[in-house]
């Protein structure tokens, strides 16, 4: 049912292909709507690493993380924020080309009867690019089903959208879109993307077009399986490889914090399940007495 992971690692997986490779493909790019195609397609290609069956550990208070990927990409998140969950997040590129920080994330699960779940991600993340565009993205929500019976079911759910507020473009993708004739979707699945590139007016930051006819450049594909711009293959499953952020980091530079020191993690890593349940019940236990004591400062104040 879970994996020896917190959400904090997890997060990390989103950015895999961005970091280890679309972020400078997008640089070496001159013209600004080719530069926000690689930049939205690394951010889709994510999903293929975050989609899991499995459920992470949820982070507490003052949980921490560090790791870096294969080319020296660094991210930092943190637990800032128990009720409501809130995490901030930081990445900075190995040569200081370019870095990437999130305004605080909210992590929230619409629980359905227990039959399925809504995970969303709530807050804008933001990448500058030195001497370059900045752009702004909110992941969109994950939806979870067979949690207590019938087949486990993970897929995006909505579009996802990827500003360049430097330039005022905007990539719209949308995820599962119905059967079009127009569009060439003929059949669709729940992998399956559609989308484009538009111009925003400077003033209001509205779409110009308002239709996938004026798409400056088109998206489509499957988040799975390849993702194309203008009918040409800009990520394959087979031929892109990354690694995920698996370390690379000196004991040293970790703070106590950090969920490697996690009991619970270590024990499930170990298949000591019965003893990763008490461990993560006293972790829990621990963070609500310790909410306790917080509001009743607060009422004395």
């Amino acid at each position: 049912y879970s994996e020896p992971r917190s959400y904090l690692e997890r997060t990390s997986d989103l950015f895999a292909f961005l970091v280890n490779g679309y972020i400078q493909k997008s640089i070496e790019a001159s013209d600004p709507v080719q530069k926000l195609a690689f930049i939205t397609v690394g951010i889709v290609a994510g999903y293929f690493l975050d989609l899991n069956t499995k459920k992470v550990f949820n982070p507490y208070l003052g949980e921490t993380y560090m790791s870096r990927w294969e080319n020296g990409a660094t991210i930092y998140g943190e637990q800032v924020s128990h009720h409501p969950p809130l995490s901030v997040f930081q990445i900075y590129s190995p040569d200081d080309s370019w870095y990437c920080y999130s305004d605080p994330v909210k992590f929230d699960v619409d629980n359905n009867m227990m039959s399925s779940l809504e995970i969303s991600m709530e807050g804008l993340f933001h990448l500058h690019i030195k001497n370059g565009p900045v752009y702004e993205w909110e992941f969109p929500v994950v939806y979870v089903a067979g949690q207590v019976k019938g087949d486990r079911i993970v897929r995006v759910k909505g579009s996802i959208e990827v500003k360049d507020v430097t330039n005022n473009y905007v990539a719209k993708v949308e995820v599962s879109p119905k059967a079009n004739k127009k569009r060439g979707i003929t059949e669709t699945h729940a992998s399956l993307i559609y989308g484009g590139i538009s111009q925003c007016t400077k003033e209001k930051k509205k779409l110009l077009q308002k239709s996938e006819d004026s798409f400056i450049a088109t998206i489509t594909g499957d988040y799975v399986q390849q993702i194309l711009v203008n009918g040409q293959v800009m990520w394959n499953l087979d031929n892109d490889i990354v690694k995920r952020a698996v370390g690379q980091v000196k004991d040293e530079d970790l703070l106590p914090s950090d969920v490697r020191y996690r009991a619970d993690r270590n024990l499930l890593i170990r298949n000591n399940q019965p003893e990763a349940d008490k461990a993560k019940t006293s972790l829990e236990n621990l963070q609500r007495r310790e909410a306790k004591i917080r509001e009743s400062v607060k009422k004395k104040k």
